[in-house]
């Protein structure tokens, strides 16, 4: 069973990933859906102890996380986010989650520079789509088909107005750092004995 979640939850996670790239907002269904999958995994586990700790440091995280956010370094969806990966990975790795984040973070933070700064004389030939392929177009569909999916969900009035013009200023999608820790702390996680 914590297999499947940690499919089902890396999945999700791409799915943010990319949603965080293209149009720089992280849905709150899938915050929600990382939070429920970790508190899933927390049940599978059956150590109570552990699941108090872990939900206090995803409260810790989520606080601090809005304190970032009002004072404009992160968005309200990269906390959400944040606060949902740490119930998900658990209170034990939340320092390697944390140092997995910063150092991604940094780097995409210099990618997102370098562009910016750059940008005239990068070809126009997507290098991401060619370094990863098939994984990136299945993140396409499914970010789509949830998209479409939320749309029916939500009520017209509070659709949001979607704005497909480019930020003004460059802005690092740290929701991608948040997805890359929180799927490499996964994995790491799942390929230990026992």
């Amino acid at each position: 069973m914590q297999t499947l979640t940690t499919i089902l939850a890396i999945s999700v996670l791409i799915v943010a990933a990319y949603g965080d790239i293209c149009r720089r907002r992280i849905p709150n269904e899938l915050a929600i859906a990382i939070a429920i999958l970790g508190l899933a995994r927390m049940i599978i586990a059956g150590e109570p102890s552990a699941a108090l700790w872990t939900l206090a440091a995803g409260a810790a995280v989520l606080f601090t996380g809005f304190l970032v956010f009002w004072r404009g370094l992160i968005g309200g969806g990269d906390a959400k986010l944040l606060a949902a990966v740490v119930l998900l990975v658990g209170y034990r790795e939340l320092a390697d989650l944390l140092l997995i984040m910063s150092l991604v973070g940094g780097l995409l933070a210099l990618v997102v520079i370098a562009i910016d700064r750059l940008g005239p004389w990068l070809p126009p030939v997507p290098v991401i789509l060619s370094i990863c392929g098939a994984p990136l177009r299945l993140a396409v569909f499914a970010e789509e088909k949830l998209e479409r999916l939320l749309q029916f969900a939500r009520p017209s009035a509070s659709r949001p107005a979607v704005s497909h013009s480019p930020p003004m200023r460059p802005s690092v999608p740290y929701g991608v750092a948040i997805a890359a820790a929180g799927v490499m702390v996964l994995v790491f996680q799942s390929s230990l004995p026992g």
